[in-house]
C-alpha cells in the first residue's frame, strides 16, 4: 500500500513563496523532500511563471495590482488559489480543493493559526516580538528565553511520542 502525499506540508511554504518580493529574491527553493521549487519574474519583479516540485510549469492565471498571485493554473487543469487581506495571505487553496486560513494578530500583525481542516500550526510571541510557542496536531515547542544574539536559550518540547524537558538549541 502506497500513502498518498497530501499537499499541505507546504501551506507555510506557500505563505512565503506567493509574496511578490519572495519571487523577486528566490529564484529556486528547495523544499524539506529535496525537491525544487523555481520561479520565473519579469524584469519589474512580478512573477510570471512557477514550477512545483513534480517539475510541472504553471502560468500566474490571474495577479493582484502589485502582482501577487490570485490564482495559478496547471497543465491538467487544475488550479491554486490565494487571497489575500492587506499585505498578507488570508486563504490558500490548494489544488486538490483543501483551503488553508492563515489568521494574524491584530495588533501586531504577526501569524497567529494556520488552520485546514484542524489548527495546523500556532504561534505565540514574547514582549520582543519572537516566537515563545509553537505548537503543531503532533507537538508543541515552548522557548523560555534567548541569547543577546537572538538565539533560543532552552525550549520545553511536548510531543505525542516523546517528551524532553529543558532541551537545548546549542550544539
Amino acid at each position: 500500500m502506497t500513502a498518498k502525499k497530501s499537499a499541505f506540508p507546504l501551506f507555510a511554504l506557500a505563505a512565503i513563496l506567493a509574496s511578490a518580493t519572495a519571487f523577486a529574491s528566490i529564484p529556486r527553493s528547495t523544499v524539506p523532500d529535496s525537491q525544487q521549487i523555481a520561479h520565473q519574474t519579469s524584469a519589474l519583479g512580478v512573477p510570471t511563471k512557477y514550477t512545483d516540485q513534480v517539475s510541472q510549469e504553471t502560468t500566474v492565471t490571474d495577479k493582484d495590482f502589485i502582482g501577487r498571485p490570485l490564482s495559478r493554473k496547471y497543465p491538467d487543469n487544475t488550479f491554486e488559489h490565494f487571497e489575500w487581506e492587506g499585505p498578507r495571505i488570508s486563504t490558500y487553496t490548494n489544488r486538490q480543493g483543501q483551503k488553508v486560513t492563515y489568521s494574524y494578530y491584530p495588533d501586531t500583525g504577526k501569524l497567529f493559526q494556520i488552520v485546514g481542516s484542524v489548527v495546523l500550526d500556532e504561534f505565540r510571541y514574547d514582549s520582543a516580538g519572537r516566537v515563545s510557542m509553537m505548537r503543531t496536531p503532533d507537538a508543541e515547542i515552548d522557548i523560555d528565553s534567548y541569547d543577546k544574539e537572538g538565539h533560543p536559550n532552552c525550549a520545553w518540547r511536548d510531543c505525542k511520542f516523546a517528551h524532553t524537558r529543558c532541551a537545548t538549541s546549542q550544539g
